[in-house]
């Protein structure tokens, strides 16, 4: 089961009630749902995910999941929010992936995401032995705030915040 203490769940939600204009959220990657459960049944939730039995879980919860990816969602729906946690990381095309993302958001939403940062001191320090780069091959894009910001650009899309969250 998720610690939502762990996963930092309070600070997101904060920042997500804080930011948005509106209770339309979709979450690439809801996984089993949890993030979105922990947000409350006021919130009109959607998630966006490719496991079988975690699709289960999330419906069982109170998501509806949408589409296996993102490319899937259909064409036409807008959010007020769109997550995507620990996702970034594992896509070789971020780009791409930001534009169907920008297409996804209504006027003044917001999309709020995590992964790791090349600008933290334990990256710098480590370079390539550090964990989140060495031990999971699966991560292929890795980010710090430039490279946000410039993704964020390019996508006319405004960076807002950016905060240093322990990932445990």
């Amino acid at each position: 089961e998720v610690d939502p203490t762990q996963r930092n769940f309070d600070r997101l939600a904060n920042c997500i009630q804080r930011l948005a204009k509106g209770k339309r959220i979709l979450d690439i990657g809801c996984f089993n749902g949890a993030f979105l459960e922990y947000l409350g049944s006021d919130w009109d939730r959607s998630g966006v995910e490719p496991c079988l039995g975690a699709k289960e879980v999330a419906t069982r919860r109170g998501v509806k999941v949408l589409a296996d990816t993102l490319a899937d969602v259909p064409v036409g729906m807008h959010f007020d929010v769109i997550t995507a946690f620990d996702v970034l990381e594992h896509i070789g095309a971020p780009g791409p992936f930001v534009q169907q993302v920008r297409k996804l958001l209504a006027p003044d939403g917001i999309f709020v995401s995590t992964s790791g940062d090349t600008d933290s001191m334990s990256w710098r320090l480590q370079k390539a032995r550090y964990w989140y780069c060495s031990y999971l091959p699966e991560h292929v894009s890795f980010f710090c705030r430039r490279t946000l910001d410039f993704v964020a650009e390019k996508n006319q899309m405004r960076s807002v915040l950016h905060e240093h969250m322990s990932h445990k």
